[in-house]
């Protein structure tokens, strides 16, 4: 995280790599370049705390892929966004986020696109309380369930 990562880190593992490394102990070692590595930016946190109240909220930043996208990644679903479905953690396990506000008609419209034996995990920012589910279907709510999940204060300021 950081320019630093451009300007220094990158910087000198392509160097110790190209075997052009003057700064850190590649000729103590002999070193004759080589190797590689894989170079990972983060994304943006995915919650943010609102300016104004005590609440995480959705970071404005994020487009409704990019949701999908974190939230498949979070629950251990590969991301692949198919018919009414954003993606799947197996043939018969499936995930749907939206940010439209699920009621009873909208479980059963989503539920019509499953076939026998698969089931499904639901994140919407807005939930009907009262809704009796199939036992094939599951409903999470954003941000509550994902902040569940994960660990914002720990985060660097």
């Amino acid at each position: 995280m950081g320019e630093q990562a451009y300007t220094h880190c990158k910087k000198r593992l392509d160097s110790v790599i190209d075997d052009t490394d003057t700064s850190g102990i590649s000729k103590a070692v002999n070193w004759e370049g080589g190797g590689g590595y894989h170079f990972y930016e983060l994304a943006p946190s995915l919650l943010v705390k609102n300016d104004k109240l005590p609440v995480y909220q959705i970071n404005p930043t994020y487009t409704f892929e990019m949701l999908c996208e974190a939230i498949c990644k979070i629950e251990g679903f590969k991301y692949k966004p198919q018919d009414v479905f954003h993606g799947h953690s197996s043939e018969k396990r499936f995930i749907h986020v939206t940010t439209e506000f699920v009621n009873a008609e909208y479980i059963r419209s989503l539920s019509q696109h499953l076939d026998e034996g698969q089931s499904l995990l639901i994140y919407a920012t807005k939930i009907q309380s009262d809704m009796i589910l199939p036992d094939n279907i599951e409903v999470k709510k954003i941000p509550k369930d994902l902040l569940d999940k994960c660990n914002f204060e720990s985060e660097v300021r």
